[in-house]
């Protein structure tokens, strides 16, 4: 964190930069919510985009507000990266845990089937 009035358009720059590709990352899974396959993941992208989004609009602010204080400010900025991280883990893993505990997908035409009489594919 720079105490520097010259880091100010570093710091605009990163994050407009972050912030560009969350968007892009979002509009991507927008478009791609309705794809049909069973592992279908881009809901969980997308609520993981949106949790980074929300943690930086929470944290960012307060932090650039206690620029007086460099150690509250640091513990903010934490707080805030380990809330993103922690809930985009959460919800991309929590997902495939729940996918492989429960009923497996049908078979579709794409994957190979076993014929067990003749014991190919």
């Amino acid at each position: 964190v720079s105490t520097q009035s010259t880091g100010v358009p570093y710091e605009i720059t990163l994050y407009a930069m972050g912030g560009l590709v969350l968007l892009v990352g979002a509009v991507i899974a927008f478009m791609a919510r309705n794809a049909t396959t069973a592992y279908n993941e881009s809901r969980w992208i997308t609520l993981s985009i949106y949790n980074m989004i929300v943690c930086s609009v929470i944290a960012v602010p307060p932090a650039y507000a206690l620029k007086k204080t460099p150690n509250l400010q640091m513990l903010i900025m934490c707080i805030g990266i380990i809330l993103a991280v922690f809930g985009s883990l959460t919800l991309n893993f929590v997902s495939k845990i729940v996918a492989v505990h429960s009923k497996p997908p049908a078979a579709t035409s794409l994957s190979p089937v076993y014929n067990t009489k003749s014991r190919e594919f």
